[in-house]
């Protein structure tokens, strides 16, 4: 279901110059989230690389109130790895 009540956040991705990435920026006013997408059922240590890369540079730009990073996977539980929200898909 589309909700047309509300503005919609920007929405946009990030990738450095040495090609770490993340899939998804969610802006909100003075807010951010970073999201990365996963569909395996368990989460590698190295997934949250791209994160924790984004969360420095979000944080040298002083920008943001608050920066937030998360891992949608395919598995069933919700934990938090250094520092990084991992959720599964199903509970968003």
């Amino acid at each position: 279901m589309i909700c047309h009540d509300r503005p919609h956040e920007p929405l946009s991705f990030w990738r450095d110059h040495i090609g770490s990435e993340v899939d998804v920026i969610v802006e909100r006013g003075s807010e951010v989230a970073a999201v990365e997408i996963k569909s395996g059922v368990t989460v590698a240590p190295d997934a949250l690389g791209g994160l924790q890369r984004w969360q420095r540079y979000a944080a040298e730009r002083g920008r943001y109130s608050a920066i937030h990073a998360a891992v949608v996977y395919g598995g069933a539980e919700r934990f938090t790895r250094d520092g990084v929200d991992v959720m599964p898909w199903n509970a968003l």
